[in-house]
């Protein structure tokens, strides 16, 4: 991730959730959040766009303490990946 340009998010919110907006040259990130009970996230939807023919859409739905949400993102550049989706060819 150090080789992308550093871009500031746009943000707004509304007392039901918000919504952030990241870019730079080659990539769109969009979010949406609806804020749930004892400030956790009740739903989480984002979209990620490289310009390009394809999109990637996620969307979360369930009680989600933003803490661990973040942590989970945060180590995302420490997993393997490819291991964790690989397809088992015995199975095919």
């Amino acid at each position: 991730m150090s080789g992308r340009p550093k871009t500031s998010p746009r943000r707004s919110s509304s007392s039901s959730g918000g919504t952030a907006e990241k870019s730079s040259r080659t990539e769109r990130i969009y979010v949406y959040s609806v804020d749930g009970a004892d400030g956790r996230i009740a739903g989480l939807t984002a979209l990620v766009s490289d310009g390009g023919d394809e999109a990637v859409v996620a969307n979360l739905a369930g009680s989600i303490d933003p803490v661990l949400f973040g942590s989970v993102i945060g180590r995302l550049g420490e997993m393997d990946l490819d291991q964790f989706f690989s397809v088992d060819s015995d199975h095919d």
